[in-house]
């Protein structure tokens, strides 16, 4: 399991802890009044326990990681949830560890007990000094050695996937039992052509063993016994190709094995521990250790001329991108110029704005035009609860253009209708279509032009007219994070996001239910990270504008899916975003977008540049909504509430 985005496990972890929440909320670190104040705001364990979860994430950042998250659920006696959380998302790679040691000294340089303690502690200092002056990223990231690296693995019938930058596991993915077999049995193995040898004289070069005076350097492989067993086991339950390794070695790579490989980090440490001995195998595997090695040395003039080429290569690119710099910052000037003259041009346009509002006179036919100007609170409604008027954990909004404002009710399972004054109108809860009854919990809603309302859950898209009738059900496969949803109203086609723990898309359907187009992430993001696509909008154009909680942007695609551009990064600056989800654009074109994880709501023009906040300082801002006249709609997940939000214009 991942280390990145802890969050996909917590409604997997919320449902199976349950009432087991606050032995969990102990081993968090949670104080008793923290736990005391989630007792109070939830009705049921499950809520109590995402909310736990979700605060637990907002304190530790970077540092709530799943592995800190399994610890606390053993902590807690609940192995049975860590089991079940194995079994749902399997690892099916075999970590290796690779640590830099000492070697074991031969009879010709003296034995290793020759040696005084306190000259070995000033040996191993001398280690981590060098670690930190040589073993760089500049070096890992060389393409021989990367190339000589990922030969010496493939040796073993294992494909190198990836190193994680900044860590010191190399994961490995193997395809039969036999080659995980062979290569666990030898790792440890130090001696003349094996495997810890031949990475030695790839990864130590003459310089960095110059640094360490009376000792050897060597790199070592480490793989716990349990991560083999676990591999080993899924190789017998799942290779259902061959079973001869010779075989293996003709067959394509299958889809999930593409190396998708990048050795740009490792991190050293000294180990003291004996060496294990040497044995001179005569398999197939240590003949083949030995050519490798000898394969390294015949070759060595030949990588430093490759080198060399390459470092004339990167000059000459250098070269060409200064020109183009250069390019680039007459580009800029002249932009800066139109930039000065359209300046001028708005601050006489805010200048005639300030004398109609003077003069209060009617401008009949032109709609108001937003200024970036202080937004304030209008109205705040609703609390914990299941009376009128009251919620548990509101999610979508959206505001018809009768200035009707529908709030999904989720755990409530109901819509309900409000003014946006806050006054209530009236609600309905969420049946699916049939005799059944079966009830739907709202995750967004969505109005069309006819003003029927279009209601998304985990399995299920539902039209309803204003007063909560059936008129529609669209099936769609089920997934346990939350769906966003809205109607274009050129083409009244219905746009669902979708996001399974791996992969994210978007469904586009007409209203009769059939599936126009999915778009997937090979055309509708740019981003390092798999993307999570939360909430989705679309302009009067028909740009697609999508929330992405996985790598805090925003995506923007045209009306067939293709990417345009995005914007946003993570981080708690004015255009940064931490986990955002609502999303909505105004008259004017400007994105309004739920930081949820900041706590706020932010407005952007339409390209993408920051304008200013709506609101801040609320608990966890969630779905946002636009009426006609400009107000700015916001549900808050935690807190139970909803807030309007209006500019506030100071007249003289």
């Amino acid at each position: 399991m991942s280390k990145q985005g802890v969050k996909r496990y917590f409604s997997f972890i919320k449902n199976r802890v349950s009432s087991d929440w606050k032995d969990l909320a102990w081993h968090l670190d949670f104080d008793t009044p923290d736990i005391d104040n989630i007792d109070g705001k939830h009705r049921d364990d499950k809520s109590r326990c995402m909310d736990l979860l979700q605060q637990w994430y907002k304190q530790k950042g970077n540092n709530a990681t799943i592995q800190v998250l399994i610890k606390a659920l053993q902590d807690a006696e609940l192995q049975h949830v860590v089991d079940s959380l194995k079994d749902n998302y399997p690892d099916p790679v075999l970590p290796v560890h690779l640590h830099l040691g000492l070697a074991k000294q031969t009879s010709a340089q003296g034995q290793a007990g020759d040696i005084s303690e306190e000259r070995r502690e000033q040996i191993r200092e001398r280690i981590l000094e060098v670690e930190r002056a040589l073993f760089t990223v500049e070096v890992l990231n060389d393409p021989v050695r990367y190339r000589e690296v990922r030969k010496i693995f493939n040796k073993h019938k294992a494909l190198l996937k990836r190193a994680l930058k900044g860590s010191i596991i190399i994961l490995l993915t193997f395809l039969h039992q036999t080659d995980v077999d062979r290569f666990y049995h030898n790792h440890y193995r130090v001696g003349e052509g094996t495997l810890s040898q031949q990475l030695s004289h790839i990864l130590i070069s003459d310089q960095l063993q110059d640094k360490v005076k009376g000792a050897q350097l060597i790199v070592r492989l480490h793989v716990k016994h349990e991560d083999y067993v676990r591999v080993r086991d899924r190789l017998e339950q799942g290779l259902d190709r061959t079973t001869s390794v010779d075989n293996l070695l003709a067959l394509p790579s299958p889809k999930r094995y593409v190396d998708r490989s990048s050795l740009s980090g490792l991190d050293l440490a000294v180990v003291d521990r004996e060496d294990q001995p040497c044995t001179d195998g005569a398999d197939d595997i240590t003949r083949l250790y030995r050519k490798v090695q000898s394969a390294v040395q015949t070759t060595k003039e030949k990588s430093n001329q490759a080198m060399k080429v390459q470092f004339q290569t990167m000059q000459g690119q250098k070269t060409r991108l200064k020109d183009k710099n250069k390019k680039a910052e007459k580009i800029q000037l002249e932009q800066n110029k139109k930039i000065l003259q359209l300046q001028e041009i708005n601050k006489n346009l805010m200048a005639r704005i300030e004398r109609l509002l003077t003069t209060k006179q009617p401008v009949v036919g032109v709609r108001p035009i937003r200024v970036v100007q202080p937004w304030v609170k209008k109205v705040n409604f609703g609390g914990w609860g299941s009376g009128r008027g009251k919620f548990d954990c509101p999610t979508g909004v959206a505001v018809s253009q009768q200035n009707e404002v529908y709030i999904a009710d989720l755990d409530n399972s109901r819509i309900q209708v409000f003014t946006m004054g806050g006054v209530y109108i009236r609600e309905f809860t969420t049946t699916l279509p049939g005799e059944s009854d079966e009830e739907l919990q709202p995750e967004d809603v969505a109005v069309d032009r006819n003003d029927n309302l279009w209601v998304v859950g985990s399995d299920h898209v539902v039209q309803y007219s204003r007063e909560g009738t059936c008129l529609t059900k669209i099936d769609l496969p089920n997934v346990e994070y939350n769906r966003g949803i809205t109607v274009a109203m050129a083409t009244e086609q219905v746009i669902v996001t979708e996001y399974d723990g791996q992969n994210g898309r978007l469904r586009v359907f007409n209203q009769d239910g059939s599936e126009v187009h999915t778009f997937d992430s090979g055309h509708t993001h740019r981003s390092l990270e798999p993307w999570w696509p939360c909430y989705v909008t679309m302009d009067r154009e028909g740009n697609i504008f999508v929330t992405d909680s996985n790598n805090h942007c925003v995506h923007a695609l045209d009306r067939v899916g293709n990417f345009k551009f995005k914007f946003g990064s993570e981080g708690s600056g004015d255009s940064q975003l931490n986990d955002p989800l609502g999303i909505s654009v105004d008259g004017m074109g400007n994105m309004i977008v739920a930081d949820s994880g900041n706590g706020c709501v932010k407005m952007f023009n339409s390209q993408g540049r920051f304008l200013c906040d709506i609101g801040s300082g609320m608990e966890l801002p969630w779905g946002v909504a636009v009426s006609p006249g400009g107000d700015v709609v916001v549900t808050d997940f935690r807190d139970h509430t909803v807030s309007v939000w209006t500019v506030h214009v100071q007249r003289k």
